[in-house]
């Protein structure tokens, strides 16, 4: 059980259960088989698009788990930038255990990638608040080496969320101790991604969570996947909301590998 607790949960997130107030403690419990599962869902997944054992992959994420000070920054990032918005993921967790699962499983994605594909260049679009940002950067900083350029609008021209942080730009998660690793670009994808590329050359992992409509993700897809080196890894988020992925996962002739219907990768 220990392992299990240690592949699902962040220690710095354990610690936060409230084990005196029963209602709390026993939902958590409850929804803990729940997240579990997801969290087995996204090692398969990860071990699928990489090749990775799932033995060493579940290694890297009980380490990052039990990375207390990435939580601990992370959080004051959050109370530093956003003190009045309560999305500490340890308050999802722990006094508000969503149904679906973690708030974590996701971006842990994101880290476990970085760390098993040891990538020089990544680029994703749609930074929001930097949480994928974050993970994607966090491993990078482990691996000694790597880039991320994240491109996104100004939240001031998308409106972004009625709860955004007044005057805070796209990825004010990112902490300053990784910021030496990230390059963000404000401005449209359709001209600032070609000209990215373009520059770089060639790019190790790609990620989509910008626009989601069907016309916008197909031609991320199609600009950024001429420029991955060969066994580079494209991701998306979003793609149940319509037939673009698959569409193009059938255009160059790669298995798409998906994770809850929800998120999907393939493999140059």
């Amino acid at each position: 059980m220990t392992n299990r607790r240690e592949i699902a949960y962040p220690a710095y997130v354990r610690g936060r259960i409230d084990w005196r107030n029963l209602r709390r403690s026993i939902h958590s419990m409850r929804l803990f088989r729940v997240h579990l599962s997801k969290v087995q869902a996204a090692i398969q997944f990860v071990s699928d698009l990489t090749g990775g054992g799932t033995g060493e992959i579940e290694k890297y994420l009980i380490a990052l788990n039990n990375n207390t000070e990435f939580f601990r920054t992370l959080e004051k990032q959050y109370r530093t930038v956003w003190p009045q918005w309560r999305m500490f993921p340890y308050h999802f967790e722990t006094l508000a255990p969503a149904p679906g699962g973690s708030e974590l499983f996701l971006n842990s994605v994101m880290y476990l990638i970085t760390k098993l594909t040891q990538p020089d260049t990544i680029v994703e679009t749609g930074g929001a608040f930097g949480k994928s940002t974050v993970y994607f950067l966090q491993a990078l900083e482990e691996n000694g080496k790597g880039v991320l350029y994240t491109l996104d609008l100004h939240p001031d021209k998308v409106g972004k969320y009625i709860w955004w942080p007044v005057g805070q730009p796209s990825c004010f998660l990112v902490p300053s101790c990784l910021r030496h690793r990230h390059h963000l670009i404000l401005g449209d994808a359709k001209e600032t991604l070609p000209r990215l590329l373009q520059e770089l050359g060639t790019i190790d992992v790609f990620q989509h969570d910008s626009d989601h409509s069907y016309e916008h993700m197909l031609f991320e897809y199609r600009t950024a996947w001429p420029y991955l080196k060969p066994g580079g890894v494209l991701l998306s988020d979003d793609i149940r909301n319509h037939s673009a992925f698959v569409e193009f996962s059938q255009e160059v002739g790669r298995p798409p590998i998906t994770l809850l219907q929800v998120f999907g990768g393939l493999r140059k």
